[in-house]
């Protein structure tokens, strides 16, 4: 396990959405350490307004899968990314922030010099379609499971993943959390503070 002092922060990209990416990057500036922003859009993102966003958009990156089964939940989107940014001797953190949210508050907190190779944490869930305000981790064993986390709940290092992907289907991130988990021998950092949002953007 090593500690890192850069972030790459995934952004799989579909909704059509420019203001939102706009509100996203501005979410991005406060993060304490070093960090790159990697967008992956699909069909639906129109090129031309690329080069104007990118005019605005620093430490910025931008690829377009065409076609993109719409039915891979954004998954084939962050995939695309590991194949992208391969391994490297400087390990880096890794955070998916999709594109109807934006980064968390309480995000720019999180100890990004913690050891762990797969950390978890709580998220703020606004009374959404799921009871109550919040979703809190405690136990990894139920937490990383298939409907039992968001993407947005779980960060980390490059060089941990290395060749683990995606499941392109409905609740992927709880399948990607528990292969992490199995693949961490149960070692996994656990930080009950609320640090990201779902579906910010929608509310």
């Amino acid at each position: 396990m090593t500690t890192c002092d850069k972030i790459d922060i995934i952004t799989p990209y579909g909704s059509g959405n420019k203001d939102w990416l706009r509100k996203i990057y501005e979410s991005l500036q406060p993060i304490p350490i070093e960090w790159s922003w990697f967008i992956i859009a699909d069909s639906n993102a129109p090129d031309d307004w690329f080069s104007e966003i990118f005019d605005e958009f620093k430490n910025t990156y931008y690829a377009r899968l065409h076609p993109v089964d719409p039915s891979g939940w954004g998954k084939n989107q962050i995939n695309y990314y590991f194949g992208w940014v391969p391994v490297q001797e400087t390990d880096r953190w890794v955070y998916v922030v999709d594109d109807d949210t934006i980064v968390h508050p309480n995000f720019y907190e999180f100890d990004f010099n913690r050891p762990e190779d797969f950390v978890i944490f709580s998220q703020d869930i606004g009374g959404s379609q799921y009871d109550g305000e919040s979703r809190i981790v405690s136990d990894p064993i139920k937490d990383c499971a298939p409907f039992g986390i968001d993407q947005g709940q779980m960060i980390h290092k490059r060089n941990f993943i290395n060749d683990l992907e995606y499941w392109p289907i409905y609740r992927g991130d709880g399948y990607f959390a528990l292969e992490s988990r199995i693949r961490t021998n149960n070692n996994v950092g656990v930080d009950p503070e609320i640090r990201s949002y779902y579906n910010y953007l929608k509310r």
